[in-house]
Formats: C-alpha cells, sequence, structure tokens
C-alpha cells in the first residue's frame, strides 16, 4: 500500500526564558496544551523501558478517547518527538522544538502522520 505522510507545522515566539519553555515542552503537561478537552499524565515507570511513556485522554464532542504515547527522540533543551504507541497503524507522531532567540525563544510545533494515498 502506498502511504504519504502529512505534516502540519507552526512557530510562534515566546517572551521567556527557553529553559523554562523546554521544562513545559519536555513534560507530558504539554499533551494537554493543545486545543480541545485533554488531560495527560506520565505512566508510572515500575515496568522496565516504559520510563517515558505516557497517557493522553482526549474527551470530545461525542466521546472519549485514550492513547498511549512515548518519546521517540529527544535532544535536551532543543526538541522531544513524541509517538503514539496505542495504535500500532497510526504512524503519528508530535514533535515540539524550542529555538533561543533575543528576548526569548521560538517554540515550534509539528504533527506529521502517514496516512494511505
Amino acid at each position: 500500500m502506498w502511504e504519504s505522510t502529512v505534516r502540519v507545522t507552526r512557530e510562534q515566539e515566546v517572551g521567556a526564558d527557553p529553559e523554562r519553555v523546554w521544562a513545559l515542552a519536555a513534560s507530558p503537561a504539554a499533551l494537554a496544551a493543545m486545543p480541545g478537552q485533554r488531560f495527560a499524565f506520565a505512566v508510572p515507570a515500575e515496568v522496565p523501558g516504559t520510563d517515558r511513556l505516557s497517557c493522553m485522554i482526549v474527551s470530545g464532542k461525542h466521546d472519549v478517547h485514550c492513547a498511549v504515547v512515548d518519546v521517540r527522540e529527544e535532544v535536551p533543551g532543543q526538541l522531544v518527538r513524541w509517538q503514539v504507541r496505542s495504535a500500532p497503524s497510526r504512524k503519528e507522531t508530535l514533535t515540539l522544538s524550542v529555538r533561543p532567540r533575543t528576548g526569548g525563544c521560538t517554540l515550534g510545533v509539528a504533527v506529521s502522520e502517514d496516512v494511505p494515498r
């Protein structure tokens, strides 16, 4: 089957210290900081290999969805890429990046998913 990657990116200048912005971007709280009714929390790391898993609950107009995500890639202080793990057939990622600039930083958000053509 043929697939294409659909990607949406946005950037916003933020008048805050890059280290403070990174502290939020690298935490599960960033998963809840999107439009809609969302709640996200870290999964306890009692099972080996699950120390970076998070659970995200999204309440829609007519239903509630739950997704398990984990950190696929991280460059500390610069970039974190979360990947949905609870639906293996979906290749969906959320990337948050922080770039320092004069007077603050630039926060980047990218969402991508591989979809059938």
